[in-house]
């Protein structure tokens, strides 16, 4: 059974938006770290079948996304014992 181009693109932009949500809910940030690291792996090794703009684009928003959840899970812990 063969893949196609479109379902490859389709489940990484699935992925990404999947993590894009649960970043905007800040729900399940490690786990998002770590789908997004296997994102950004995929994305920088070059998937086949993708153009080469869309696969920049989707990189960039990957990246920017890996960074702001990589931020408030550091937020996250820095300040769970901290009383107000």
């Amino acid at each position: 059974m063969t893949v196609s181009r479109a379902d490859v693109l389709a489940s990484l932009v699935e992925q990404l938006e999947y993590c894009e949500r649960m970043l905007a809910m800040e729900a399940r940030l490690d786990l998002v770290v770590v789908i997004l690291e296997e994102l950004i792996q995929k994305l920088s090794s070059g998937s086949p079948g993708i153009d080469e703009q869309e696969r920049l684009r989707l990189l960039e928003r990957a990246r920017l996304t890996y960074h702001r959840a990589k931020t408030l899970l550091y937020l996250a812990e820095a300040t769970k014992d901290t009383k107000y």
